[in-house]
C-alpha cells in the first residue's frame, strides 16, 4: 500500500466516521428532544393532577365541613332537647316533692292526732 492509497483509505474511514458522527449526533438531537418532549408532556400531566388533587381535596373539605356544621346542629339540638327535659324533670321532681310532704304532713298529723285520741283524754 502506497502513500496515496493510505492517504485515500484514512480519507474514506473519516468520512465513514463523519457520516457515523453525524448519525450519532441526528440520534442524540432527536433524543433530546424527545426527552425535551416528555418532560413537557410529565409536567403537564403533573400539573393536571396536582389540580386534579386540590379540586378533589377543596370538596373533601367543603364536605367534611358541611357534615361537621350538620353535626353539630344536630348535637346542639340534641342538647338543647336534652336541657329542656331535664329541666321538665326538675319541675316534676319538684311537684312531687311538694306531694309527698303535703301527703306525708298531712297522715303525720291525722296518725299524731289518732294517738293522741287514743293516749289520752282528747
Amino acid at each position: 500500500m502506497d502513500h496515496g492509497e493510505h492517504i485515500a483509505s484514512l480519507e474514506a474511514k473519516v468520512e465513514a466516521h463523519d457520516e457515523l458522527f453525524r448519525l450519532t449526533h441526528h440520534e442524540l438531537t432527536r433524543l433530546h428532544e424527545g426527552l425535551e418532549k416528555l418532560r413537557e408532556h410529565s409536567d403537564r400531566g403533573l400539573a393536571e393532577l396536582r389540580d386534579h388533587t386540590d379540586r378533589g381535596l377543596a370538596e373533601l373539605r367543603a364536605d367534611n365541613n358541611r357534615a361537621l356544621a350538620e353535626l353539630r346542629d344536630h348535637t346542639d339540638r340534641g342538647f338543647a332537647e336534652l336541657r329542656q327535659s331535664i329541666e321538665e324533670l326538675r319541675r316534676e321532681q319538684a311537684k312531687m316533692n311538694r306531694w309527698l310532704i303535703g301527703i306525708t304532713l298531712t297522715y303525720g298529723t291525722a296518725i299524731l292526732g289518732m294517738m293522741a285520741r287514743m293516749a289520752g283524754p282528747f
